[in-house]
This record gives structure tokens, sequence and C-alpha cells, in this order.
């Protein structure tokens, strides 16, 4: 087999590359590409590298994380991808879904140990593993039911940003005329999957111990901390917690308990949801994503002038009827101001993300919708204070979306590689967003010209305009802002003379170079990691 011809990704320079991970059953730990040029030619002319088991390379089977510090959990890969020892697959074009069940399953957990007493899972540990040949009724029973674990999981999977199957932000895809209503839709079909998938486990449970004659030793009782999905939006200590009572809970009780909104009670953080959406308005924003479109839309350097137009928009577009529809423009330079009140910019991010908003739910619950993003964020805020505190969606998007950008795109060992990278002064009171994946030799000099030396320019006019009003005269709530904008001016002075030097460089990143090669060569110009 030609295993350079053998991948649906077929003349990509980079292929998906199976590396274990963490702790994660059915499907996902989709997080790592690796240089598959030519075939593999650099890695074929690299004397520390091999290549084994080409005839099974970008075929779909069943993998794990060789090193674990708790039970074995097994994921079912799509075709295309590579595979390497921390990540050993199994093969089985016709068996893979009852593999993963009897992988994942209470029975093969209770072998392991007595098999290889480390946390090591080689394929020989796996291949030692008894295997006893079910019937064909068991067999059809276990294969169904671990597809559905798989697609419930995929589904999961596929609404996150980082995912490479990523669609829509799941509250655009409700048909709600609030964003609340939204969520509490989004929850039941997140709910419904949830109990679905551990229904599934704990059948699968009960079907292997059966057919290994352990009901003695065995019990088909699945934890629900155990269930890897929903893995942010679930409190992992309050499931835990739950999973020690729900025993004298009847399944309504246990639901109720699932869909329970106060803050001190509520096992869903409802600020996950709403901060992933925020994150998916700044992509829309930036044109990585396109409204009423799934997956990516500009993800390359010098997009043409056709994916850089403005396109109809449904409005409201997630409201049960539309009311026409209204143009939405992706930002031309791939560069959003990040100040809140403070911006003169018309597509500052607070401003721009208020217009979505509306564009999604309709300007009648518009108020409503804003009121709930600043709940979800104080609550999020608030998690394990004695107090409560207020948080805003433009304190969040000025003051903590970089930090959770950083973190949201960061894979564990191998660090932040943040997407969006965040020119900022010396003190921060002048912050853009960039988009990588747009970015081009010019982009430091528009920072400067088109944002920077118009922001000082407006300070200066608001520094006179309250000069000219006698500082002696100054109440005290215009005389600290006199002091604000002063040291904001001063601030930007700073970072003209930074962000020059940068300019003048004209630096032209090589996206194959990755962030962490990248990012540092502008220097003080942006944002430390």
């Amino acid at each position: 087999m030609d295993s350079s011809k053998c991948s649906h990704w077929q003349g990509d320079k980079w292929v998906p590359y199976v590396k274990g991970g963490r702790y994660k059953k059915w499907y996902g730990n989709l997080d790592f590409v690796v240089n598959w040029r030519d075939g593999g030619i650099d890695i074929r002319q690299n004397s520390s590298s091999t290549i084994r088991n080409e005839d099974f390379l970008f075929r779909s089977g069943v993998t794990w994380s060789d090193i674990s510090t708790g039970n074995l959990s097994v994921r079912i890969t799509p075709k295309g991808c590579l595979f390497d020892n921390a990540g050993p697959a199994v093969f089985s074009d016709n068996r893979k879904f009852y593999i993963s069940s009897y992988l994942n399953s209470k029975v093969t957990n209770v072998f392991l140990p007595i098999i290889n007493p480390t946390l090591h899972y080689t394929v020989g540990t796996i291949s030692d593993l008894p295997f006893k040949e079910p019937g064909q009724r068991e067999e059809e029973d276990g294969s169904q039911i671990a597809a559905s674990c798989f697609e419930i999981t995929k589904r999961d999977h596929r609404r996150l940003e980082t995912s490479w199957d990523f669609e829509q932000h799941p509250l655009i895809q409700q048909e709600t005329s609030s964003l609340e209503a939204a969520y509490d839709c989004w929850i039941e079909q997140a709910i419904d999957d949830f109990f679905q998938l551990h229904a599934n486990e704990e059948e699968l449970n009960e079907l292997l111990i059966d057919l290994y004659g352990l009901e003695d030793e065995l019990s088909p009782r699945v934890a629900l901390d155990d269930i890897t999905v929903l893995e942010d939006e679930l409190d992992r200590d309050s499931l835990e917690e739950l999973d020690d009572e729900r025993d004298d809970l009847s399944d309504d009780e246990l639901r109720e308990r699932f869909l329970e909104d106060d803050p001190d009670d509520a096992l869903f953080k409802v600020e996950v949801p709403i901060r992933q959406f925020l994150s998916y308005g700044i992509g829309v924003m930036l044109g990585r994503y396109r409204l009423g479109h799934d997956g990516l839309h500009i993800a390359h350097p010098n997009p043409s002038s056709e994916e850089l137009a403005p396109y109809e928009v449904p409005v409201p577009l997630s409201g049960p009827e539309s009311n026409g529809t209204e143009q939405f423009e992706i930002d031309d330079d791939a560069i959003v101001p990040l100040m809140g009140r403070d911006s003169p910019f018309s597509d500052d991010a607070v401003h721009r993300m208020r217009d979505l908003v509306r564009l999604i739910w309709g300007e009648e619950t518009l108020t409503e919708n804003l009121n709930f993003i600043n709940h979800a964020l104080s609550v999020g805020r608030s998690r394990g204070l004695v107090n409560d505190y207020e948080k805003t969606m433009e304190e969040w998007l000025v003051g903590d979306f970089w930090d959770w950008h950083k973190s949201l795109y960061s894979v564990p060992y191998y660090g932040k590689k943040p997407i969006y990278w965040l020119f900022q002064s010396p003190e921060g009171h002048f912050q853009v967003l960039v988009y990588m994946h747009r970015m081009d030799k010019y982009t430091p000099q528009r920072v400067r010209q088109d944002y920077l030396q118009r922001y000082q320019e407006w300070l200066r006019r608001e520094i006179e305009s309250l000069e000219a009003q006698g500082e002696e005269t100054l109440s005290t709530d215009p005389s600290k802002r006199l002091d604000t904008l002063r040291a904001a001016a001063a601030d930007c002075r700073d970072y003209d003379a930074i962000l020059k030097d940068v300019a003048d460089q004209q630096i032209e990143i090589d996206l194959d170079d990755g962030v962490q090669n990248n990012y540092p060569t502008f220097g003080d110009a942006v944002a430390e990691f």
C-alpha cells in the first residue's frame, strides 16, 4: 500500500496525528497534526525517525493513551490519521465498535491490572487481554451501543471551536427569540445526550459482565463523573457528590438536579457556553467563521475579495421568523480594537458584539440578551467566592478574553497557541486583537497608523477638552478621568516607539512555523504569553 496516497487529506502538508492524551472515551483527543509533505519525506529523511506499520496509516482504528494514571479509555479515530507509540491503535474494519465497547468496559479494567500492574498500556498489553468471542446477537448489540456512544461523543466534540469538525456555536442553532431560551434548549439537548451516553455505558457493562461471567465480581454501574462529555460545562466536583446520592433519586429528580440554575447548586457552569459564544463572535467579526454557515470561512493568508465581501444575514438569524436581511461586514484588516467604552473605534469588539447579538436574536430582546450574558459572566467570576461580583460583557472582553483565549488554544506540555494575537501597550491602555491567519508584513504598520495614532489623537482631544474646563474646577470623577487619559497618552507614546520599530522590520510570518516561533518575533509589541 502506498501510504502517501491513502489519506482522505491527500495532498495536504499537515495531517492529523494521534498521540494519546487525557482520559477520554469514544471520540476526541484530536489535537495534533504532523508534516506529511510529499508522503512524509521530511520524516523519512530524519535519521532519528522511523515510520512503522505503513499499511495501517490513515485507516480508522481504535486508539488509547499508552500511559495512564487510571482506567483505560479508548477512542475511535476517523480515517486519515497517523498514529505513534504514544497513541497506539488496533485495527479491524468490521469490529471496531465492538472492540471499543470491550476496551471501554469495566471488564477490561479489571483484567488490565492483573496482566500489567504498571501504568503503561502497550500494544502487547492490550493484545494479552482475554477476549471471548461473543455470539452474533451480543456482538450486534455491543456494536450498536458503542456506535451510539461514538456519535454522542463526536457531537459533543464538534460543537467546540477547537474541533476540526466544528460547525457553528450551538446557541445560535436553536430557533429561539432570546439567548436565554437558546441556552435552555441547548441544556435540554445536552442533558439528553449525557444520560443516553451514561445509560449506554451501563448497558455495555452489563452485556460484557454477563458474557464473561463476572456478575458476582462486578457491577455495571458507571459514575456520573466518568462520562467524558461536557467536560468543561459540568462542575465535576458537584457531579461526583451527586453520584453518591443518585440511588435515592428518581430519574425525574436526577434530571431536575441537572437543570438547577441556582449558581450555588447548579451542575452546569452557565458562563462556559457564554464565553464560548463570545469567542465565536470574535471569530465571526474577523472572518474565521461566517454567520449561518458551518465550519471555517477564512483560515488562510490573503483571502480573496469575494471571501471578505459583506454578506446577507436573515434578521433575526436564530429567531423563529425572519424580518428581512441585513449585511454583515467582515473586518477589513483583521484588526479588532479591544478597549470598550473608551474606544473611539466603531469596530471595537464590544460595540460589534452588541450588534452581533442583535443580528442573531433581534432588537426586541437585545437588552434581555445582554443582561443574560452579564449574569452568566458574573456567575463565573463569583464561582468559589464568598461575595458575588458583577461582571459585564465589556469587562470580560477587555480584561479577560485574552487570557481565556490563550487557555482555550493550549495543549498540555506543548504550550499556548492563540490564533488571535494581542498587540498591547506596556500598561494596557491600548490593545487590539489581530487574526494571525490574515496577518502580513504590513499589519503592525496598520495597527500603528490606523489605530494607535488615531487613538492618540482622540486622547489629545479628550485631555484638551477637560483641561479647558480648568483643572481646579473639575469634580472628582472628571479629575480622575483626566489622570487616566494622561496616563494612557504617556503609555501610548512609549508604545508608538515600540510599534514603529516592529513595523519598520516588515516581519513576514510563516504559518507552518507555528505560534510559538512566530509570536516572539514581534517582541514588546505584543502581550506576553
